[in-house]
């Protein structure tokens, strides 16, 4: 059973990627202690970071040091094109879809930010959006990144529900006779109630929202 660590397998790949040059530079190391010690530092890595740093090593004609190591897995983020990257991840995410993010803090920085990201541009979030980015960056390590929430489904509307819910109402107020009147032309009681609510008279938002409806369907001016 295999049981080599991550980073021992990438310090493995170093000795037989770079031969002697690995050797002209770590030769004095006892192997174990210098995979320990390399553990300890990158224990805040992603599996994704660490992948990232070891693929890059074939582009180096010589072994990284540690720090240098380190900036493979985790290259200086650009603020610009973190910023464009951000707003096409939200936008992938609104349509369902992971996006495709570079660095966690871009997508942790992005989430802080989303509604800004959608409705302003580069120059109006830009302040904001660089500290944000520096913050996160700063961190050591980050959570993962979320899968997508689905959709949930709209509520359903009870018509029925609705429309007995406010014939209650109606009754409680004593509107439904007032309403019946109305629909037989009688109209001096939205004249009467009009006049009393201009010499003060205040009556509760849902009589008043009838007197003002009924007032406007039967074409009388409200002053």
């Amino acid at each position: 059973m295999n049981t080599t660590s991550p980073v021992e397998h990438i310090l493995q790949e170093m000795m037989f990627l770079y031969g002697k040059r690995f050797e002209q530079q770590w030769g004095n190391q006892v192997f174990p202690d210098m995979v320990a010690y390399w553990q300890k530092k990158l224990s805040g890595f992603s599996r994704d970071e660490l992948v990232r740093g070891y693929k890059a090593l074939e582009t180096l004609k010589y072994p990284p040091t540690l720090p240098e190591f380190m900036q493979l897995c985790r290259p200086p983020v650009d603020p610009v094109k973190a910023y464009h990257e951000a707003v096409k991840g939200v936008q992938d995410r609104r349509n369902g879809e992971m996006g495709k993010w570079s660095h966690p803090a871009i997508f942790w920085t992005a989430a802080s930010m989303t509604y800004e990201l959608l409705n302003n541009s580069y120059q109006q979030v830009k302040p904001h959006f660089e500290k944000k980015l520096e913050e996160e960056l700063s961190r050591t390590s980050w959570q993962e990144i979320p899968p997508v929430s689905e959709s949930l489904p709209a509520p359903k509307v009870d018509r029925e529900k609705g429309k007995a819910e406010a014939e209650k109402m109606l009754q409680r107020v004593g509107a439904d006779k007032v309403l019946k009147k109305t629909a037989n032309g009688d109209t001096n009681w939205i004249h009467n109630n009009l006049k009393r609510m201009k010499e003060g008279w205040k009556p509760t938002a849902a009589v008043r929202m009838m007197i003002l409806k009924a007032a406007k369907e039967k074409g009388i001016a409200i002053a």
